[in-house]
């Protein structure tokens, strides 16, 4: 998976990881999809799970912190979610970012332009 425009540490990012791709697709959001108050000031309201997050990753970089000799062994890496509404969500109320989750967002056969719920999304907002 490739991530560009806006995702500088996007290099560390891992499809393998579920909480990473769970940030990265849905949020911000709130457990089991509770909305903000109608007249909730997005850019200052506490989600549950904030567009921002860092994440502790392997230093793929081996960045070496100021003063010191030694690459960290990790290092943060800054996640900005996407904010597609999550489908369903997990028992302890996360939005789930399971296969057939994927498959919705995707879509049935996006290579012949039968796009999934992502695209429509994104085509709301105005970004194809």
């Amino acid at each position: 998976m490739r991530l560009e425009a806006g995702q500088d540490d996007a290099y560390q990012f891992s499809a393998q990881s579920r909480l990473q791709l769970q940030h990265l697709l849905f949020a911000p959001c709130n457990k089991g999809g509770s909305k903000p108050p109608k007249n909730a000031d997005l850019d200052i309201y506490e989600w549950d799970y904030p567009a921002e997050r860092n994440f502790k990753v392997k230093n793929l970089s081996e960045h070496v912190k100021p003063g010191g000799t030694r690459p960290l062994a990790s290092t943060d890496m800054k996640l900005t979610g996407l904010g597609i509404p999550p489908i369903s969500f997990t028992s302890r109320g996360v939005p789930s970012a399971e296969i057939s989750v994927l498959r919705k967002l995707a879509g049935p056969d996006p290579s012949s332009g039968n796009f999934g719920e992502a695209y429509t999304y994104f085509s709301k907002q105005g970004k194809k």
